[in-house]
């Protein structure tokens, strides 16, 4: 038997102390002085301190995913099985109010880290990729996955916000960010880096292993009052066949290096 990997605990505070990883670290404190991974539990109680759940209007619970034997693996893999059945993610979600969650894993330690600063966000992004893969599932007798739930599951795993000011023109950013104009793209990042918010949590597992040469799709967010979670949550809501292509940006120019 495999011995479970430690914490990254060096890394961990390195990765941390950059200012877009600090900004999402600051709304959840207690990630601060991190010394261990946090078992579901423990991401439980930390929603529960600060009433994620009675904000967003639902009762989530992060619940330990078992990992499955090999005859479990094969019955899924089965032509008559669902994609939105058992023990897929988002049926997990809207069906039974689970957020399944690995132990000892990177990848859902920043998946937890999202889903306690854009719970709003985050059940929206789920909620959209369980209706249209319903859909799709109705009109197709092969059960594959369907394009527009992959679009936002690529933004969930590796996706950015930007936030437009008072006084900026949302439909030039947006030109700018779809283009292929890197130079320019590259000095609004500079210029604009506290504007940007980073998302993806899958990305955020690969920038924390070394690499940030990453091109994150970048969805842009109106100005106004409201927090960056209510402008996301209603954005996803309605993302449909019509949604643009949100272009990318590269996570290096954002951290500076």
């Amino acid at each position: 038997m495999r011995p479970l990997p430690l914490f990254p605990l060096t890394d961990w505070h390195k990765f941390q102390a950059l200012p877009p990883i600090a900004a999402l670290v600051a709304k959840v404190p207690e990630l601060f002085a991190l010394a261990d991974w946090p078992a579901p539990d423990r991401w439980q109680t930390i929603a529960s301190s600060h009433d994620i759940w009675t904000r967003m209007g639902h009762d989530l619970v992060f619940t330990l995913e078992e990992k499955l034997g090999q005859r479990a693996r094969r019955k899924q893999k089965r032509p008559e099985a669902s994609l939105l059945g058992g023990r897929t993610y988002e049926a997990s979600i809207l069906e039974k109010q689970q957020i399944p969650t690995r132990a000892h894993n990177l990848h859902d330690f920043f998946n937890a880290l999202i889903w306690l600063n854009f719970p709003l966000s985050k059940y929206a992004l789920h909620k959209r990729a369980y209706e249209v893969q319903s859909e799709w599932s109705d009109r197709h007798e092969v059960q594959k996955r369907c394009p527009l739930a992959d679009r936002l599951t690529c933004f969930d795993e590796g996706g950015i916000l930007f936030e437009v000011s008072q006084g900026q023109s949302r439909s030039a950013v947006e030109a700018l960010i779809q283009s292929r104009d890197d130079i320019n793209k590259k000095a609004f990042v500079e210029r604009y880096r506290e504007s940007f918010t980073l998302f993806g949590h899958g990305m955020m597992e690969v920038m924390m292993k070394g690499n940030a040469a990453i091109y994150a799709s970048c969805i842009i967010l109106e100005a106004g009052t409201d927090s960056k979670d209510q402008k996301l949550a209603r954005y996803l809501d309605r993302f449909g066949e019509l949604s643009p292509d949100h272009g990318a940006v590269n996570v290096s120019w954002l951290l500076g290096i």
